[in-house]
């Protein structure tokens, strides 16, 4: 790694840098809320990813592909990390300018979220592992990566998009929303440009042509055949995307 760390970092909360065994540990995991005991959950459903040199062995999908973005579009490899909570601190540092953060759940407004908050009660544990790889970021940026900005996206960040109070409790620079293959880079380069940033980002889907292959194993080895919807149903969010089917080699 870099001595003075990746320019551009990539992570998620524990829910989604894990190694999971099978698609249920996933699936269990994020419907499950701090009544649950962290311990057992942890245990369960928590396992940690091996990390060589700083950088994730196992990545969710979504980061994968950015990482395979920014590469493709003159990033070098050692400009681009992606990584656990746990292993930040070992690649960021002054150079950090770029933390970009995935999460499915970080206000907790999910539906099935709010369901199972209301019945168990507490907080549902993708969000609070959320505010703790937040929290963690920032600990960072205050103490060895002060120039480091602060981008929320994945696909949760519906929840804070519209949202300037919670955006600005969170601490967070930028709100990407969308598919962002093709915009990456163009975000990162302005981010270590020191230039201003919007608030929210709305990306629009690349074509298929333009979805890279990813370079690195992807948690429980998920693959994406296609992107959208050809129903069209009001209610849902990607009822309005164009239907998508990617290459084989991608």
């Amino acid at each position: 790694m870099r001595p003075g760390g990746a320019p551009v970092v990539l992570t998620a909360d524990r829910t989604l840098m894990s190694r999971h065994r099978l698609l249920l540990d996933g699936m269990f995991v994020a419907s499950q809320t701090t009544a649950a005991p962290r311990a057992i959950v942890s245990r369960l459903f928590l396992s940690p990813v091996r990390h060589v040199d700083g950088q994730a062995t196992v990545a969710p999908l979504g980061l994968r592909r950015l990482q395979a973005a920014l590469l493709r579009d003159g990033f070098a490899r050692d400009e681009v990390a992606l990584a656990d909570q746990a292993h930040l601190p070992a690649v960021c540092g002054p150079d950090t300018r770029f933390i970009g953060l995935s999460s499915g759940e970080p206000a907790g407004f999910g539906m099935s979220s709010s369901t199972m908050a209301g019945v168990a009660g507490g907080m549902i544990y993708p969000q609070q592992l959320f505010d703790e790889v937040l929290a963690a970021a920032h600990a960072i940026r205050a103490g060895h990566a002060p120039a480091a900005r602060m981008i929320l996206g994945g696909p949760g960040a519906w929840q804070v998009a519209q949202d300037e109070a919670l955006r600005r409790s969170l601490g967070l620079h930028q709100v990407v929303t969308g598919y962002a293959e093709d915009d990456i880079a163009g975000l990162a380069r302005q981010v270590l440009a020191g230039g201003e940033l919007p608030p929210v980002t709305q990306t629009a889907c690349p074509a298929a042509d333009r979805i890279p292959p990813i370079v690195g194993e992807s948690t429980m080895g998920a693959l994406e055949l296609s992107r959208g919807c050809g129903l069209g149903c009001d209610f849902c969010t990607l009822g309005g995307l164009p239907m998508l089917h990617l290459p084989a080699a991608t």
